[in-house]
């Protein structure tokens, strides 16, 4: 009987011992199973974090490139086969101002996205028209007003202002416009019109195009300066390229005619004054030659003169235009991006799904 107590307690044990085995083995398959989803999570959220970044990445080249194309999106495509009218007003306070004798030139053709190609007699001359903003294109008027002076290029026309100080040039082509006045005697006060560049079409508030323009000029009441300063400053990367000439001889134009010449250089620190001038005389500055591989630009501040020379830019690297006359854009630019997005998107739903089914 003690025998067969002992295969009784033996048979007990070997129980007892196989029930704990097995509970050790389910309790140690319970805690592998959670370790297992566990990592499951950790692979998830390595696979959502890294596509988050991707995304991140995408996002962020489509928010760069959207505003420096939102042109694209905003304006509709012009006909540069299109004729349009060009009317340019002169007003004081509300009063027209007239008898203001205003030359049109034809500058420029236009394509139907809104760029310019310097045509005609002005089509020789190293005029950037490409990505200006305001105070660029004032210049870009401002010099090519001067080559069309110093080398007697005629006006296609000459309107006077009437009573309420508009100028009509009636039906023009489609193009970029240069508008030079001279300067009228009103009341004893002296307007001079600043000279502008006028696109035909204009762009409207909405993005649309309007081939019926209508200009209001600037002008100033200032007398004419006696001494004017005239100052070289270079835009080519501290001479990267190595072309910059060691001089540059500029040009002092007075109604029409070249009057004087100075040599800029180092040596007078990029800088000359013309001091005693008849202040009844328009005066404006012309560089003689422009070194090759750059472009020129004459803006004049008050008595102050800057010629700018600008290293050229291969077609391929312009920049985008930034504030500018009405320019417009291409429509299929912002499909890549979109798509990009749209492909990120898809990819992070199924990601998500996957480890969704993971952990289930």
């Amino acid at each position: 009987m003690a025998a067969t107590r002992n295969r009784e307690l033996t048979r007990t044990r070997s129980s007892a011992l196989s029930w704990r085995g097995a509970g050790a083995g389910r309790m140690g398959a319970g805690r592998r199973g959670p370790w297992r989803v566990g990592a499951g999570c950790m692979r998830a959220a390595r696979r959502s974090s890294t596509l988050a970044t991707v995304l991140a990445v995408v996002a962020a080249v489509c928010l760069l490139w959207l505003p420096a194309r939102a042109d694209a999106i905003l304006y509709d495509r012009l006909d540069p086969e299109q004729n349009g009218t060009l009317t340019v007003s002169l007003v004081d306070d509300g009063a027209g101002i007239e008898g203001a004798e205003l030359s049109l030139y034809r500058v420029a053709d236009i394509s139907s996205d809104a760029h310019f190609t310097l045509a005609g007699d002005f089509a020789a001359y190293p005029v950037n028209l490409t990505g200006l903003d305001a105070s660029e294109w004032r210049a870009a008027a401002q010099t090519l007003s001067a080559y069309a002076a110093r080398d007697g290029i005629i006006p296609a026309a000459t309107v006077s202002t009437n009573a309420e100080g508009a100028a009509s040039f009636g039906t023009v082509s489609a193009g970029l416009y240069l508008i030079v006045a001279n300067p009228v005697e009103v009341g004893n006060v002296v307007y001079t019109a600043e000279t502008t560049l006028i696109s035909v079409p204009g762009l409207n508030d909405d993005g649309t195009w309007s081939y019926e323009v209508v200009a209001d000029a600037k002008f100033s009441t200032e007398p004419a300066p006696t001494d004017i300063v005239v100052r070289k400053v270079w835009a080519d990367d501290d001479d990267a390229a190595s072309d910059r000439p060691q001089s540059v001889t500029v040009q002092l134009v007075g109604d029409g005619s070249v009057v004087d010449e100075v040599t800029l250089s180092s040596a007078n620190g990029w800088q000359h004054e013309f001091k005693g001038l008849d202040g009844s005389v328009t005066w404006q500055i012309v560089e003689k030659d422009v070194p090759k591989g750059y472009t020129v630009s004459v803006d004049r501040e008050g008595a102050t003169f800057t010629v700018m020379n600008t290293i050229q830019t291969p077609p391929n690297e312009e920049k985008p235009p930034a504030e500018k006359l009405p320019q417009t854009g291409l429509l299929w630019w912002p499909v890549l991006p979109l798509l990009l997005c749209g492909a990120g998107l898809m990819l992070f739903g199924w990601y998500r799904r996957r480890a969704h089914r993971g952990r289930s």
